[in-house]
């Protein structure tokens, strides 16, 4: 699904044989909690920014890294579903190629070099600002 720059744009949607004309408004409405970047507090359930180690509100200590991580590449699964592409990919330092964020050896057979291991926190900052460069890029 290609999201036009205008929100008030109308942009096709297929369903089948039959095709339905929705506002982008609606489109960005319905998947807005999959291309979020916030994670809620278990303590006060206040929205917090996913990469904030405690919540704005009551202080107390917010996910690990790796848990914020899996949640965003959950998301990113769903996205994908909904056949939005959220870059979720990490460039070999060898050839170029992109692999999976969790990828130990390049997916490029000609390479198949051990892949530089970015931290939870490398990786999170990385699918953040890939989150934020989609919807910026299609507001």
């Amino acid at each position: 699904m290609n999201f036009t720059s205008s929100s008030s744009m109308l942009s096709s949607l297929n369903f089948g044989k039959k095709t339905e004309r929705v506002s982008l408004d609606f489109v960005l409405l319905s998947t807005s909690k999959v291309l979020s970047t916030k994670i809620i507090c278990k303590v006060c359930r206040s929205s917090n920014p996913i990469i904030s180690e405690l919540c704005e509100e009551c202080a107390n200590s917010l996910p690990s890294a790796a848990e914020k991580l899996e949640i965003l590449l959950k998301r990113v699964k769903v996205a994908k579903k909904k056949n939005i592409e959220i870059d979720a990919t990490t460039e070999c330092d060898i050839c170029g190629v992109e692999n999976p964020m969790d990828a130990v050896i390049c997916a490029d057979e000609d390479c198949a070099e051990e892949m530089t291991r970015l931290s939870d926190e490398d990786k999170l900052v990385k699918l953040v600002e890939a989150f934020k460069r989609l919807l910026f890029t299609n507001a």
